[in-house]
């Protein structure tokens, strides 16, 4: 949907991972061990990592190396965008 595609990691051999992340231009995962995988990104390549509430922006200084573009998505930030989407005029 809207030209994403999902992929299940643990089905991908080492090579598909490395040519897969290389060509992506954005990757969404949840935090966890597995993102370590975004080093094999081109940089400027989208980041965005979704964090459950308690978690801190686990990858932020491994992006910034990287020189990946970094965004999080966690719990305050979905129920902030949900309010203020609640709140916004009818179009």
């Amino acid at each position: 949907q809207h030209g994403f595609e999902s992929y299940d990691f643990t089905k991908l051999n080492f090579a598909e991972k490395i040519l897969l992340l290389n060509n992506a231009e954005q990757i969404t995962s949840f935090i966890g061990s597995g993102a370590i995988n975004i080093i094999f990104c081109k940089p400027q390549t989208k980041y965005i990592e979704l964090l459950q509430q308690g978690f801190e922006a686990g990858n932020f200084f491994l992006t910034n190396i990287l020189d990946l573009d970094y965004y999080v998505i966690n719990d305050s930030t979905i129920h902030d965008f949900l309010r203020h989407d609640a709140n916004a005029p009818a179009r």
